[in-house]
């Protein structure tokens, strides 16, 4: 959409109007703000000013002065709060714990009533959300799709991918308008549990998009600014770690006490249209039912904002690799470590940004990778509402590339790079062997360091750059991110002998001559290679059972799985059914026997 005067300029009234129209809320939420904020939350006016996506936390009711009260409140921007205001957490404030229990409408003014008590004026509404969306997720690409009232469900299909949608994809969300506590602080004493664990997602709708091939590369670029940034919270997750929605119910609170200055107690005499957990409403004497409330139901939350994003799609993959998985069932464990490797190329390339622009990292927010017709896609936006401009200075041509794409091939092939030069310091490859704080980690992408890789990272940006890297298939790891891999995949293969040193033995395979762990117990023979995280598994099977007497059952271990679960690696592998391949006359790079 053109920006500022020009956007104004080049609209009728008719269209001016059509454009405030679209962005009008379903009937039914909550709509506190005025007609400039909603604007601006939509896109259509510049988030000039104070923050307006700020969503309140009441924590009870308190004096102001000597004859008047009013609310106490913490505030978060709604995409946090989302997660640290969710029913069941903790917030801890001045040596006291307040824990979120539901949602509300704003709360109105606090006033004295007839018999002395303080009424709330006006009185909260009944919907306590200002915002609710039906959304589809995609099996295939990771993609999701906005559901709009009426829309037939069997007929749906992904609007990325245009794979069919079944209807166990399509969730109903609600974005809140205000949080509550139980109004009853606790001290802490240090021995409390911990709140339930929640899992953050982020996903990404980039339209209209304008798309280019890179020039000399292998990546099509793509940017857009109306891309809408969507953050779900489906619930607490369950011993299986699937998420569980909330179940509310429309309960009046009774009385809620505070003390005027002097220490002489005042009550609210009833706070009434509060969507509290069910399980909180058993609570005796606190809450009570309300003849025209809303039927207890379910309910997952989510938060949206406007703003530029970047996307960049690899072109082509060399014959071998496996990035076409990016992107699927997160529930996979073999896609974590290509998952992991689109992730730290992200933060990267963010990084090196930042250093390119001379801002904080964290202007970029990085979006979750998912795939497009089998093509793995990186994804980031700004942070900021409406868009800063980073990404559309990263999607500008200079000469005949995108920014983007110059600084990629720095990070690549410049050995005085400012991100990673260090990277290939003697004294940090023998000491990092993922990530650190002297590379790719930070404290702003802390909730990844699990995740992040600079040699997965540099693979990665190199596969976008060269369509025929193949990632040391073909025996080359000359490469800086490669060089040292076999001295990785072998200290994995190790690691796994010790396992049970009497009866395994480690041999090397193929002209690759990749470690393998054989497993010699009675009756269990087993056979473990330690293969790289891109390589095809079907394909390298295929290969390597070759090479293999048949009286083993073939397993593959990448080196990402190793170095961090490698118990859990093993048992996963063991636990897929082993099928062993026929015989291909197609020997490829695993032609000859060297085992």
């Amino acid at each position: 959409m053109p920006r500022g005067t020009d956007f104004l300029t080049s609209l009728s009234p008719k269209e001016l109007i059509d454009a405030i129209e679209a962005t009008r809320p379903p009937a039914g939420g909550a709509a506190p703000e005025g007609l400039a904020e909603h604007l601006a939350e939509a896109g259509l006016l510049p988030m000039f000013g104070m923050p307006t996506r700020v969503r309140n936390l009441y924590v009870g009711p308190k004096a102001s002065s000597r004859d008047a009260a009013g609310w106490d409140t913490v505030d978060r921007e709604i995409d946090l709060a989302i997660y640290e205001f969710a029913p069941g957490q903790t917030l801890a404030r001045d040596k006291m714990l307040h824990t979120p229990v539901g949602f509300t409408s704003p709360l109105g003014l606090l006033r004295r009533g007839k018999h002395g008590d303080w009424e709330i004026t006006p009185a909260p509404l009944k919907e306590w959300w200002s915002e609710t969306q039906t959304i589809a997720d995609c099996e295939k690409c990771n993609g999701i799709t906005m559901i709009q009232a009426g829309q037939n469900i069997s007929e749906l299909t992904c609007a990325e991918c245009g794979h069919p949608l079944s209807g166990e994809a399509v969730e109903t969300y609600h974005s809140p308008a205000a949080f509550r506590t139980d109004f009853k602080p606790q001290k802490s004493d240090g021995m409390e549990q911990f709140p339930p664990l929640l899992r953050r997602e982020t996903a990404s709708i980039i339209s209209p998009m304008t798309a280019s091939d890179v020039p000399g590369a292998n990546m099509i670029l793509s940017s857009g600014s109306e891309a809408q940034i969507i953050r779900r919270n489906r619930g607490p997750l369950g011993k299986d770690g699937t998420p569980e929605p909330y179940s509310l119910v429309s309960r009046t609170q009774g009385q809620a006490w505070f003390e005027m200055e002097g220490g002489k107690p005042q009550k609210v005499s009833r706070v009434p249209h509060q969507a509290i957990l069910e399980t909180t409403s058993r609570q005796a004497g606190s809450w009570f039912e309300e003849q025209d409330g809303f039927a207890p139901h379910s309910v997952r939350l989510f938060s949206r904002k406007r703003t530029d994003a970047l996307t960049i799609t690899m072109q082509r993959m060399a014959p071998g690799l496996a990035l076409n998985r990016i992107g699927g069932n997160r529930k996979d464990v073999t896609l974590t470590s290509l998952r992991a490797a689109a992730i730290s190329a992200t933060h990267m390339l963010i990084q090196r940004a930042s250093l390119a622009f001379d801002i904080d990292p964290d202007e970029f927010e990085p979006l979750e990778p998912r795939s497009n017709d089998d093509r793995p896609v990186l994804q980031i936006a700004d942070v900021l509402v409406n868009g800063a401009g980073f990404c559309r200075r990263l999607a500008t041509s200079i000469g005949d590339r995108p920014l983007v794409a110059t600084l990629i091939q720095s990070m690549l092939n410049d050995p005085e790079d400012p991100l990673t030069s260090r990277f290939q310091a003697k004294a940090h490859r023998r000491d990092c062997g993922l990530a650190c704080y002297h590379c790719i980690q930070r404290y702003g992408n802390r909730h990844y360091h699990g995740l992040l890789d600079w040699r997965l990272g540099m693979s990665f940006l190199r596969c976008l750059n060269d369509s025929a890297h193949d990632v040391g298939l073909n025996g080359d790891f000359s490469v800086p991110e490669l060089s040292d891999w076999r001295t990785l995949a072998n200290r994995a293969a190790e690691d796994l002998r010790r396992l049970s040193p009497s009866t395994r033995r480690i041999v090397q395979i193929g002209p690759n001559a990749l470690p393998m762990v054989l497993c010699d117990e009675a009756g269990h023979e087993e056979a473990f290679a330690i293969v790289h995280p891109f390589w095809d598994r079907a394909m390298l099977t295929n290969r390597l059972a070759e090479h293999l007497d048949p009286g083993y059952s073939l397993y593959l271990i990448d080196t990402f799985e190793a170095s961090r679960r490698l118990l859990t690696a093993v048992d996963h592998t063991r636990s897929v059914p082993n099928a062993r391949p026929t015989h291909t006359d197609d020997a490829g790079w695993f032609g000859s026997n060297d085992r």
